[in-house]
């Protein structure tokens, strides 16, 4: 009989995603929320061909998680553009999340580099971009 149970519990909870929280959208990570201010670090001079980190926050309430940085790299200016994931859920914790991000980034020859981030602005959802300059010598 427990055994029974068990498995039917278990088929209900598999075929019930949306139930559990399991069913989830990959959506672009909010950088400005509110108040918040947007978060990017970075180092203000690199080594042409030396690999370096820049780091982005994202925000989001109870019922979203972290997600993927995708990284394009054009000469010397770079797009980061970050994702989080919304869990489909009826029970979200009604809290403000903070995730970092980090891109990997690296800029072959000397100059001026464009480091351009992506996310989202909160209220509204708009899509909207941070741009910062990085000494590459």
């Amino acid at each position: 009989m427990a055994r029974l149970l068990f498995f039917g519990l278990a088929f209900v909870a598999l075929g019930c995603s949306s139930i559990s929280g399991l069913d989830k959208e990959k959506v672009v990570g909010t950088i400005e929320h509110f108040n918040e201010p947007v978060m990017v670090q970075l180092p203000d001079t690199v080594a042409a061909g030396e690999a370096f980190a820049a780091t982005v926050r994202t925000y989001g309430g109870g019922c979203t998680k972290k997600g993927d940085t995708k990284v394009e790299v054009d000469d010397l200016r770079a797009t980061v553009t970050l994702y989080d994931f919304r869990v489909e859920s009826n029970v979200c914790t009604d809290i403000l999340n903070a995730f970092q991000h980090t891109a990997m980034l690296r800029f072959q020859r000397a100059g001026t580099a464009e480091v351009v981030v992506r996310g989202r602005k909160q209220p509204g959802g708009e899509v909207v971009t941070v741009k910062r300059m990085v000494v590459v010598r």
